[in-house]
């Protein structure tokens, strides 16, 4: 069962990224349903973080804040500060898509702190990212320069194809849209 499980999250990525949402949906759900049949917490705040970022996509925010709430619980009773960082960063992804930078700039905060907590740069550098585009939509550019700044250096570091779009971010004469580019969150 706990392969299928998988199997269906990873089909409602690809279903995602192909812009295939509402197939998407439906496998993500069933892999929650799986999860919670199971009794595996972990795998199911997995899953309610992807379906919220499908819902997210949807432009279903509040059923995206209640999964990412949901998810972040499951992931600290079981121990997991990096899915809790994950968990965080999308409540405040969509946080931001409500037109509420200031809630944004604190759940990605908390999901800087837990992924500094894990010493993984990986989860360090996507909350400094995020962390600017929040910074940007709350018009305090100087603060979104330097998060840029710091994805980019720790992007760099990793090899990540996302140091490009930092440093275009960087280099942009305009760089005050808080808004998500399509390939940014298809990087994510």
């Amino acid at each position: 069962i706990r392969a299928s499980d998988s199997a269906l999250m990873r089909l409602g990525v690809v279903d995602r990224l192909q812009g295939s949402y509402q197939q998407a949906l439906a496998h993500t759900q069933e892999a929650l349903h799986i999860s919670r049949q199971i009794g595996d917490p972990l795998s199911e705040a997995e899953a309610l973080t992807r379906l919220a970022v499908i819902e997210q996509h949807l432009h279903h925010y509040q059923k995206a804040a209640e999964h990412h709430q949901l998810a972040i619980t499951l992931f600290r009773r079981g121990g997991d500060p990096a899915g809790e960082a994950e968990a965080y960063d999308g409540l405040g992804e969509v946080s931001l898509a409500m037109g509420q930078p200031g809630q944004a700039l604190v759940r990605h905060s908390d999901a800087l702190h837990l992924a500094r907590e894990t010493g993984d740069l990986n989860e360090q550098a996507r909350p400094h990212y995020v962390l600017a585009r929040a910074h940007q939509a709350a018009n305090d550019h100087a603060r979104a320069h330097l998060h840029f700044e710091e994805a980019g250096t720790l992007f760099a570091l990793l090899g990540a194809p996302e140091t490009g779009q930092v440093q275009a971010r960087l280099s942009a004469s305009d760089s005050t849209a808080p808004e998500t580019s399509a390939s940014d969150r298809q990087a994510w």
